[in-house]
């Protein structure tokens, strides 16, 4: 069957119609007159490139770049082998690799804890840099908090810790915070102490042993001293080489050091650890104590150890 030159040219002319029309179409859907704010995610101090179009003949601007954590609103976008481009001005588009609608986020997970100023809070944000939490939430100095994404905006890293919840970085610290009982047994380890009355039924020791009632041997008896041997043992010693040496236990709460029946308070700042008075009974008097840390650890330690009485 012959087809004749009248509809061979019909036939052509539809086809290149129908081809001219779905061309269209696929340029159509790969641009979106979109229009919103993204915000450069680059290299802090430096910008990425501003290009003339998003084609494969683009050329860039010369002397104009985007600046690192900078925004900028944008009338278009057009993907072009699987990027997305954001036009920003005319003829002004950017690659969608460095600059985004929201802050590119890893996912990582793990724990931290709240490194501010102790008594006090930091307010989240719903997003890396973004606005405040509504109604607004804070996390308290020193709190431990599991998160699940990390973003950096501007060169500052964000931490998730809940659904549009992020924590700025510098108030984050990685792992669980050391609880007043963990600074306390660092600081204590290996240092060497001693226990001493001050106060008798309140008067000074000094002036107290001016009376006649007052124990003559309350400051020669009430002086104890030794050393932390370990995490729960101390080695400890009275005056005279006649005293021997022996292992006592002590534990430490958040509050207070107990060795041998004194209940010791003590307070933490920063890594520091400082020591109240206490009060025993001496009979039916009431002796106030008090406990010192030696400034030279090493002697102190070898001058118990060379006691002649050990246990």
């Amino acid at each position: 069957m012959k087809i004749s030159q009248t509809m061979t040219k019909a036939l052509l002319t539809a086809g290149a119609v129908l081809g001219l029309a779905l061309g269209t179409q696929l340029s159509a859907q790969q641009v979106s007159a979109a229009s919103g704010v993204a915000t450069v995610y680059y290299v802090k101090g430096y910008g990425i490139a501003l290009w003339n179009s998003p084609d494969a003949n683009k050329k860039p601007i010369a002397g104009r770049k985007l600046m690192d954590g900078t925004s900028w609103k944008f009338s278009q976008t057009k993907v072009v082998n699987g990027v997305t481009w954001y036009k920003v001005g005319t003829n002004q588009w950017v690659s969608g690799i460095y600059f985004k609608t929201s802050a590119p986020v890893k996912n990582v997970s793990g724990v931290l804890h709240i490194n501010y100023v102790p008594g006090y809070s930091v307010l989240l944000r719903q997003a890396p840099n973004g606005k405040p939490t509504s109604p607004a939430k804070y996390l308290k100095h020193g709190t431990n908090w599991k998160y699940t994404g990390t973003s950096v905006v501007s060169g500052k890293t964000w931490y998730r810790v809940g659904t549009n919840q992020w924590l700025a970085g510098k108030y984050a610290a990685m792992g669980y915070a050391k609880t007043n009982r963990d600074i306390a047994a660092t600081y204590l380890q290996g240092k060497a102490f001693s226990f001493m009355p001050v106060l008798y039924n309140g008067i000074p020791v000094d002036k107290a042993m001016n009376n006649p009632k007052t124990p003559q041997n309350l400051v020669h008896d009430g002086y104890q001293y030794g050393y932390f041997k370990n995490g729960n043992t101390v080695r400890m010693t009275g005056l005279g080489n006649y005293v021997g040496v022996s292992s006592r236990s002590y534990s430490l709460d958040s509050h207070y050091l107990t060795i041998w029946g004194n209940k010791i308070p003590y307070s933490v700042n920063g890594s520091r650890v400082s020591f109240g008075t206490w009060k025993n009974s001496w009979g039916s008097a009431t002796v106030t104590m008090k406990m010192q840390i030696s400034s030279n650890s090493a002697a102190d330690r070898a001058n118990v150890d060379s006691k002649p009485i050990q246990d």
